[in-house]
């Protein structure tokens, strides 16, 4: 009768609570050894593409500060060298008033 009660308790609740306890015990393991270490390494990997991606960031940054610099420097001496060839036009509408009919320059 003792065996019976026994075989009762193994295949009952005792049997599920051991069966239970290894489930537990074997994804505590996996996760320490497996998805921990997974998890940091990910981690890892997506600061250092961050790290990367303002690095490249920062040297675009400065490419595009330095090109908008020598826009405006150029576009300045165009300004500059359109003044003057406005300048030489109307000087040589001047001289020409008589012998030209006038024609309106803007």
């Amino acid at each position: 009768m003792e065996s019976d009660v026994l075989y009762e308790i193994a295949m009952g609740p005792g049997g599920a609570s051991a069966v239970l306890l290894l489930v537990l015990v074997t994804v505590y393991r996996l996760a320490v050894t497996h998805l921990i270490p997974l998890a940091k390494l990910y981690v890892e990997s997506t600061e250092d593409r961050w790290v990367k991606q303002m690095q490249e960031h920062t040297t675009d940054r400065d490419a595009y500060k330095t090109s908008l610099r020598e826009l405006n420097s150029r576009q300045d001496r165009s300004l500059e060298i359109l003044g003057e060839i406005h300048t030489k036009v109307e000087k040589i509408h001047d001289k020409t008033r008589g012998v030209i009919p006038d024609a309106p320059i803007d």
